[in-house]
């Protein structure tokens, strides 16, 4: 099951769909421009400042039976992953709920720029400007482990752009001895890159990246997901990352992972977690309802951190009953 979903990732190739709006020099949010009723606020509330952003890739699925009234969906992935991580599951999501969903590259990830900023303010304002340019004033937000706690913080801070939100097997606080393990994905990364300058071939690229992370990386199915973004880039000819690994190790070694309790979002919250991850336990639900006084809870048993991939099935069908409700 992971190795099909896995080579259905390396053989789906890069975004067809481009956005092609002009880059705005800054974003000054103003809060108050949702139609309709705020999922958790009043809508005229105060100007927010946001840093400026970046114009993300991004994948559109919709069907013939789309319907462009229903609030959009919006996905972004976790650290070191992509939108192709999402396309199977986008084209299931959009045939169950008769939505346009749009699977997103998180800054510094995919196809999305590199910018030596990363954090939740300029994720949060990826995301607005990627709605402004859209003329979407509010979307159902689904978000996993990185992506996940963007979305949570957009839902707090930006309350009436967000009609649901869904997080996937994340929390609000730091897990203990998992910034050691990114760290330790980087750093082999980083040193795996001195491999790629005289090879050619995407797949003899990764073939040796894996051998040589593999005493570092032991789990094959970490080192899969990871070599995924082992891309061809055909303008300097050359094999590289397609993730920015400095911006990643300083977002790791910074306080970036905390989210200020202060607020509260009073729209409807769903998070999936898998029974078996390290990432969600009693503590990090309870502080997770401490912001969200509508959560629901789901667990799928038996997966872990990667449920999505695991069980894509029970995970879509918990998604789409609330999506549709």
């Amino acid at each position: 099951m992971i190795r099909s979903y896995l080579g259905s990732i390396l053989r789906s190739g890069q975004n067809r769909n481009v956005v092609s709006d002009s880059i705005i020099n800054t974003c000054r949010t103003c809060a108050g421009t949702a139609v309709g009723q705020s999922s958790g606020k009043d809508s005229g509330q105060n100007e927010i400042d946001l840093p400026e952003p970046i114009l993300l890739r991004h994948e559109r699925y919709d069907t013939n039976t789309t319907d462009p009234r229903k609030t959009p969906i919006v996905v972004y992935h976790g650290l070191f992953g992509s939108k192709t991580n999402w396309r199977t599951l986008s084209k299931v999501m959009t045939q169950k709920t008769d939505r346009i969903v749009y699977a997103l590259d998180v800054r510094n990830h995919g196809g999305s720029p590199h910018s030596p900023e990363m954090s939740y303010a300029a994720m949060i304002s990826d995301v607005n400007y990627f709605m402004t340019n859209r003329k979407l004033n509010k979307t159902i937000t689904v978000g996993h482990s990185l992506g996940g706690r963007a979305f949570i913080q957009m839902a707090l801070t930006l309350p009436e752009k967000v009609d649901k939100l869904v997080v996937v097997d994340i929390g609000v606080t730091r897990v203990p001895g998992v910034k050691e393990v990114l760290m330790n994905y980087v750093k082999s990364m980083k040193e795996a890159t001195q491999l790629l300058t005289n090879i050619e071939n995407i797949s003899d690229a990764r073939r040796a990246v894996d051998d040589f992370v593999k005493p570092m990386i032991g789990d094959p199915f970490i080192r899969g997901f990871l070599l995924t973004n082992l891309i061809a880039d055909d303008k300097s000819k050359t094999i590289r990352w397609a993730f920015n690994l400095d911006a990643i190790e300083h977002m790791l070694t910074s306080e970036f992972h905390e989210i200020a309790p202060e607020k509260q979002y009073n729209g409807p919250v769903l998070l999936i977690h898998g029974g078996k991850s390290e990432f969600v336990n009693d503590k990090a639900i309870e502080d997770l309802r401490k912001l969200f006084p509508k959560l629901e809870v789901s667990c799928i048993p038996g997966a872990s951190h990667y449920l999505h991939v695991e069980k894509p099935n029970e995970f879509l069908d918990v998604l789409i009953k609330f999506v549709n409700s």
